[in-house]
């Protein structure tokens, strides 16, 4: 340290014998000239710098870059300094221009008097400084006017923007509580009588002995503030025709579900220990929507000191961190349930990348802690046979609470008429994680049955299962009378000779009185780029009292998809080719043999060829079908041979909606029954009413997105649809600008969000208005007159909403914005530039407010004086 004060002290007994009249704040520079850089950097800088050019030198500003780096800094025009922290706190600095040098930590540079220029309102240094001192390699293109930045450092700037990427894809890809819901802009709306959806698949078959056509539709629509559904299926051959109706259903959801979420009349599924179908009444406070995240999960490892890690959930990136300097990493994720695959991509010392995976699940019927479901149905237990009094009774009803973040309890009833001697039958229901990621799960149905279950996890994604059922007595749980009944299945990756292989085995046992069943089923995938190789084994074992009876069958499969690249062959690029063998052990003969061609030739048109052979039976099998998948339906064309025997079937899908607000139909090729719509228009206010009028111009194209869904579009008379939506969900939807052809048009809400209706097209209105024009100037006082200052920052920014903006004053002092959009804004000079004046503003802000308006508004004299 004293040979640094010794330097300083030097450093600054020299410029005192130069006698150096740039002390003052004109430069010995005697002429330059302003020049306008476009400045851009990493997608999170895009700025336009007024720069200066004299001597064959340029000349940037300081401060300003600094603010664009978010580097900090304090500055002090009385001693022409600027001086704070680089990059971290410890690292400090100072740029001292009376006295000709910068230092950072403890290294010192020596500025020249060439290299610096002290101007109205700011500092101004060549790039041969920033450099030097800070790493900070600024290139000028003087033909192109460009500022380009290379450096080794990750600024400020990019760290927040990386870190603000970040949590919105933990946003994205987290659970709902994660998310943030944007203004509403259209709540839910619940009609008397509204929507119309069908879905409607025709199926034809034509055959040497038989023709038959068959018809099913499914409708739906809002009833009473609720929705409904249902389907009518119509069948017609050569000898007889019928006609039914099924599934016919009617919901109501409660917008505020204290205690119940869902009111159900009609057929429906139960949720007892039997799914069955009856028609009667439900009652629960299931949410409507399915939450996605139960918990917080930590990844952790280690590896080398300092390595980039990356975390990818279900292939989506979720976060990037640095390992510590012992190699420590620790991601806590949310944990969605269901399954979840995370793989972590290291990317160590000497360019290793090394990738391990780790699969997750998570039970839907896992609760959070204290949280309590119920459902409560009763009925008749549906028939096609049987009339409605014919129909026996059924009634059942559970409840299930959130114990512990791994422990989930429930209990039950289910009753149904006639069945274990007309008694209900009373059940306990038990989830568990134990040991990080493994699910046991027990279920306890009193004199009928006991069923324990585990699920299990590994590394690089290798999984293991368990079911075994305990039966107490014949019924109608146990129709076989089935005495035990095991299911175990293993499944494993691995590795040989740097070939990557997986292996699958399963193995199920059933007791019966005097009879033991044993299947076994081993396969082993051997993966070769594009080729996949399949070899199994299947074995049925049977133990009675009349001797073993057994079946073996050893089979072979290959599986090859030709990659889409254009040194192949148009019509074999992108095809799939799959072959299976089959080989009898127990007989010593071949079996079966079977081929199959697949090729997609647009992405509207695929083709598919299935052969097969059954040796031992001397019974082939053709087929050749066509799939034609338009926007408005998908049709299916099948020709099949069976022992010389053709027929030819056609089947065509689709779906068709009304969108009552447009009086247009809607066809698509999915199904929309039971899920919602939004037809956004865009449009340009023309009275600012905030809502259409008939003759107001509709903006054609797609300029509006939503968030975390995947829906299908559909564009028709310049209105934007978006299908396959779940109903009462909050959705959110941001406005991309960019994509409206007139640059000067924008939306009166960028990000908004919407509650969907079942069953039903929403009607959502986005009115767009011209941006707004301000203009002003600001002077200051010197020696009694009015000057003009340039260079001047002015920060324009919108009491609600994210729009920030930042003017530069002209020559003449004046200022102006053609692109403001409606709303209340506050305006105000860059304060370090008030500081490197050593003057004050009047006013020290100015507020104004843009009207909304088609023809744009205009707000003028936005003046301020510097004294």
């Amino acid at each position: 340290m004293r040979s640094l004060k010794h330097l300083i002290i030097l450093l600054t007994f020299a410029n005192i014998l130069l006698g150096a009249s740039w002390f003052s704040k004109d430069s010995v520079q005697t002429f330059e000239e302003e020049v306008y850089l476009s400045f851009r950097y990493q997608g999170v800088i895009d700025e336009i710098l007024i720069a200066y050019y004299g001597d064959d030198k340029f000349y940037l500003p300081l401060t300003e870059l600094f603010d664009l780096f978010a580097i900090n800094y304090d500055l002090s025009p009385a001693t022409l300094s600027v001086s704070g922290f680089f990059l971290q706190e410890n690292q400090h600095y100072l740029l001292d221009f009376s006295r000709r040098f910068g230092m950072l930590e403890d290294e010192v540079w020596s500025i020249s008097a060439n290299d610096f220029l002290v101007k109205e309102v700011d500092f101004f240094v060549t790039p041969k400084v920033l450099n030097e001192i800070f790493g900070l390699d600024l290139i000028i293109d003087l033909s192109r006017l460009t500022l380009r930045l290379e450096t080794k450092h990750e600024l400020p700037i990019v760290t927040r923007h990386t870190r603000r990427y970040k949590e919105e894809l933990r946003s994205k890809y987290g659970g709902d509580g994660d998310q943030e819901n944007y203004e509403l802009l259209v709540g839910r709306d619940a009609r008397t009588l509204d929507g119309a959806l069908m879905d409607y698949s025709i199926y034809s078959s034509i055959g040497q002995d038989n023709r038959n056509i068959n018809l099913n539709m499914s409708v739906g629509g809002e009833v009473l503030y609720g929705d409904v559904q249902g389907a009518l299926q119509t069948a017609l051959n050569q000898d007889v025709g019928s006609l039914r109706s099924t599934d016919l259903r009617w919901r109501y959801a409660n917008d505020s579900p204290d205690w119940y979420s869902t009111v159900t009349l009609g057929q429906q599924s139960s949720s007892g220990l039997t799914t069955q179908t009856f028609q009667g009444l439900a009652i629960t406070n299931q949410p409507l929507v399915p939450q996605r995240s139960y918990d917080t999960y930590l990844i952790d490892g280690t590896t080398d000191p300092e390595a980039e890690v990356e975390l990818y959930q279900n292939n989506h990136l979720v976060d990037v961190i640095k390992s510590d300097d012992v190699g420590y990493y620790r991601f806590m994720v949310p944990l969605n349930y269901g399954v979840s695959d995370f793989t972590i991509r290291i990317y160590a010392k000497q360019g290793r990348v090394i990738e391990l995976d780790r699969r997750v699940q998570i039970p839907f019927n896992f609760l959070p802690v204290s949280e309590v479901r119920y459902n409560v149905s009763t009925g008749r237990v549906a028939s096609e046979t049987l009339s409605w009094e014919k129909q026996r009774n059924t009634t059942s009803a559970n409840v299930a609470m959130g114990l512990r973040n791994w422990l989930t309890g429930g209990v039950g009833l289910e009753y149904v008429e006639d069945n274990n001697q007309d008694r209900p039958v009373f059940y306990g229901q038990m989830s568990s994680r134990v040991a990080g990621d493994i699910l046991l799960g027990l279920d306890i149905a009193l004199k009928n049955y006991y069923r324990l279950s585990m699920r299990g996890v590994g590394p690089n994604t290798s999984s293991m299962s368990m079911d075994y059922v305990y039966y107490d007595q014949k019924s109608s749980y146990n129709t076989l009378g089935i005495n035990h009944n095991l299911n175990t299945s293993l499944f494993y990756p691995f590795q040989i000779a740097k070939r990557r292989f997986t292996g699958r085995s399963t193995l199920a046992w059933q007791n019966l009185p005097g009879e033991n069943r044993f299947n076994l089923n081993l396969d082993v995938n051997q993966y070769l780029r594009s080729l996949r190789l399949r070899y199994g084994l299947r074995e049925q074992h049977t133990y009675s009292s009349s001797g073993h009876v057994n079946s073996s069958q050893a089979q072979f499969g290959a599986v090859y998809t030709i990659p889409r690249i254009p040194s192949m062959h148009i019509l074999l690029r992108g095809s799939y080719f799959r072959t299976d063998l089959s080989f009898n052990t127990s007989i010593g003969e071949m079996e079966d043999i079977k081929f199959q061609f697949i090729k997609q030739f647009s992405s509207h048109l695929k083709g598919q060829l299935l052969s097969s052979y059954n040796l031992i039976q001397s019974n082939p099998y053709i087929e050749v079908g066509v799939t034609w998948d338009m926007d408005a339906l998908r049709s299916t064309t099948t020709v099949r041979t069976i022992k010389s025997t053709p027929s030819i079937t056609q089947t065509v899908r689709g779906s068709m909606g009304l969108d009552r607000h447009n009086n247009e139909f809607l066809f698509d090729n999915r199904q929309q029954v039971g899920r919602s719509g939004v037809s956004i228009r865009m449009f340009i206010d023309d009275d600012n009413s905030g809502t259409y009028d008939e003759g107001e111009e509709v903006l054609p194209g797609n300029a509006v997105s939503i968030e975390r869904s995947s829906s299908r579009q559909i564009t028709q008379s310049g209105i934007s649809r978006l299908t396959q939506l779940q109903p009462y969900r909050r959705y959110n939807f941001r406005v991309n600008e960019a994509r409206v052809n007139n640059p000067m048009l924008v939306a009166s809400k960028r990000k908004f969000s919407v509650v969907t209706d079942p069953n039903r097209y929403k009607q959502v209105d986005v009115p767009f208005y011209t941006t707004g024009v301000i203009d002003g100037r600001v002077d200051r006082i010197k020696e009694g007159e009015f000057l003009p200052i340039s260079g001047l920052r002015i920060h324009i920014k919108r009491d609600i909403g994210e729009f920030e903006t930042t003017l530069r004053t002209f020559g003449d002092g004046s200022f102006y914005s053609m692109e403001i959009p409606p709303g209340s804004y506050e305006m105000w000079i860059d304060d370090s530039q008030l500081e490197f004046l050593q003057m004050n503003s009047v006013p020290e802000k100015q507020y104004f407010t843009i009207k909304a308006s088609a023809e744009g508004d205009f707000v003028e004299e936005l003046n301020f004086l510097l004294e």
